[in-house]
């Protein structure tokens, strides 16, 4: 379990640093395109949708498989869900800073962007991969 969260760490940290690469390029490449604000509308019920999906999908893999593998530490499925409960997390944090990406090219001021950004990293930030505790009987 243990080299689990540790390869889950170090997708975490290449996602967060992946996201402030966003921030720079924001600032060095400007964009020309005129501002649609349909499109822009559409983007945040987008990447909310994509925030509730985050939040369901958490409950139904990574809550249950962490119960599992509290009972049963070796247990290969439960350990897999967990993996993918977490990349997953990752995986929809990472497309909600991607639509801010997609803004800025679109013609959206950093006031408009730079939320989808934030938003997408403390996500990342919060959800840090926890071993469940392991009772010791």
């Amino acid at each position: 379990m243990e080299a689990a969260r540790t390869t889950l760490q170090v997708i975490r940290a290449a996602m967060l640093f992946s996201i402030l690469i966003y921030g720079v390029m924001i600032k060095l490449l400007p964009s020309n395109a005129r501002p649609n604000l349909t499109i822009y509308y559409v983007i945040i019920v987008v990447a909310v949708w994509i925030l509730v999906g985050l939040f369901r999908f958490r409950r139904k893999l990574i809550k249950p498989s962490e119960s599992s593998l509290v009972s049963n530490p070796g247990d290969p499925l439960a350990l897999k869900q967990w993996r993918t409960g977490y990349l997953l997390t990752y995986a929809f944090s990472e497309a909600i800073a991607l639509y801010g990406i997609l803004l800025h090219f679109l013609g959206f001021g950093t006031a408009q962007v730079l939320p989808f950004l934030i938003v997408g990293a403390v996500l990342i930030l919060f959800y840090s991969p926890r071993l469940p505790a392991i009772s010791r009987e």
